[in-house]
């Protein structure tokens, strides 16, 4: 039966039960106040204690800024208002209530001035759209069949910050069941379960950020307090020049991954496969290895979500180009700065991304990347084929990025970048996926067969005195 319950069904259910319930819920108001401290800390304020990032966001600032005390607030199953009258004493003043509940509604009205609705918030038509979309201890009573379109609808009201919380539980289970005296839909979610509804929900929008928070509650119920942030990813990359997307992919996902990756260093490959190539002092990265790595590996780096970060990003369909893994060994110096563009790729398009993915935790000792943000809007800032001058590198300002395994960046071609020696005892391994706008063709089998001539893997080189070594220290033919 409870498999085949309708969302008019359910909003009968809770409109009969809750409106009973109010003396129940009155009773919670003090013995629940400071976990909605700690909650509206967080989700008003951006506070980032204890707080797991996923997705994307600025190298600049925090993951979650804090909310203007004019943003325009709904809190979706109010009940009697509690987490909004707390609200109103931080100073927010543009508070609207909804609940299905009619007990519950006018309850509330009693407490505090606010706008309150009555309604079932799956219905509700709003001429404008919510700052923030408050909807604590929501979504666990829906079927879980259907809180996807939950969340896709909390989303359709807010144009940029979604909450809920929900208890997390060993064991999965949902169905009707008691609460006191009435009767009520109760879903119980396993982390598991949620974290993977909210990689589906980061995966089809690439706009959407996720924050959650693990808070205990006066009774020893453990919740999850999640917070899914919109953002225009495009307009930070356009005026950045580089992105930031916190765990990607799963960190475990990625340690698997790590023997081969490592196998791809240390194994000589069959003639005309990958590249393998060694900088002056030891060896240094592996090239064109997407076609020849297990599934597994290249799922990684080429999936759904990775594509649909790049269309936001360019604003377009887009093709890969080139794909190396730099192996940033112990003792391994610098990568001076420079701008990938200095290499010549405007033959291949006038619009290309570089798409960077962390196998390691990247540190200050082990050489993490520094990038500026804004430079790229500037064009070449050295000739073609060299680095960065010092008088350049002086007058622009660094920001380094830490990074943890299944974090990536993606930065535009033309954003000055470096590293510094690695000082650890690991080594530090990043992926890096050069992709251009489709519209100007696939060049990626000429661009690898152009570059096996000039510059000959290490597995296939035979010195002569035509071969040079470039500013970068890369063994090239003379030109």
């Amino acid at each position: 039966m409870t498999q085949n319950l309708t969302i008019d069904d359910l909003a009968k259910l809770h409109n009969e039960s809750y409106s009973t319930v109010s003396a129940y819920y009155s009773g919670l108001t003090d013995s629940m106040r400071e976990i909605r401290k700690k909650v509206l800390s967080f989700v008003l304020e951006g506070k980032e204690q204890g707080v797991v990032s996923i997705g994307p966001k600025s190298v600049r600032g925090p993951s979650l800024s804090p909310l203007p005390k004019d943003s325009r607030i709904l809190d979706v199953g109010c009940a009697l208002g509690d987490n909004l009258a707390l609200m109103s004493q931080e100073g927010f003043n543009k508070l609207t209530g909804i609940d299905i509940a009619h007990g519950m509604i006018e309850e509330a009205q009693k407490r505090f001035s606010a706008e309150w609705i009555c309604e079932d918030f799956m219905q509700h038509n709003s001429s404008e759209k919510y700052d923030l979309v408050f909807a604590q201890a929501l979504i666990h009573l829906f079927p879980k069949k259907m809180v996807k379109e939950v969340f896709l609808r909390l989303f359709s009201l807010s144009n940029k910050r979604v909450y809920f919380s929900t208890t997390i539980h060993e064991l999965a289970s949902e169905g009707i069941e008691p609460k006191g005296e009435v009767q009520r839909y109760r879903s119980r979610y396993t982390l598991p379960e949620i974290l993977a509804l909210a990689q589906e929900l980061l995966t089809d929008d690439p706009n959407l950020s996720f924050h959650y928070l693990f808070l205990t509650d006066h009774l020893g119920k453990f919740w999850i307090n999640g917070v899914f942030e919109r953002q225009d990813i495009q307009k930070i990359y356009q005026k950045d020049g580089v992105l930031l997307y916190k765990q990607l992919v799963n960190p475990e996902i990625v340690h698997r991954a790590s023997s081969e990756i490592d196998s791809l260093r240390t194994t000589k490959p069959t003639p005309g496969t990958y590249l393998r190539y060694d900088g002056e002092k030891t060896f240094d990265r592996v090239e064109n290895f997407l076609p020849f790595c297990s599934e597994g590996l290249r799922h990684i780096l080429q999936n759904t979500r990775v594509d649909r970060i790049i269309k936001a990003l360019l604003g377009e369909e887009a093709v890969l180009l080139k794909d190396k893994i730099n192996y940033k060994m112990p003792g391994m110096g610098a990568f001076i700065p420079h701008q990938d563009a200095a290499a010549g790729w405007d033959q291949y398009g006038d619009t290309l991304l570089s798409f960077c993915f962390s196998f390691d935790q990247s540190t200050e000792e082990n050489g993490a990347l520094y990038f500026t943000c804004g430079e790229h809007t500037k064009g070449l800032l050295s000739p073609i084929k060299t680095a960065l001058s010092e008088a350049v590198i002086k007058t622009l300002h660094w920001i380094q990025v830490f990074t943890n395994p299944g974090d990536a960046l993606f930065f535009d071609s033309y954003t000055p970048h470096y590293s510094e020696d690695n000082q650890s005892a690991k080594q530090r391994r990043m992926a890096f996926l050069t992709y251009h706008a489709r519209k100007f063709g696939d060049h990626r089998t000429v661009f690898f067969e152009a570059k096996r001539n000039r510059q000959p893997p290490m597995d296939e080189r035979a010195f002569d005195a035509n071969m040079v070594r470039d500013s970068f220290g890369k063994l090239i033919y003379k030109e």
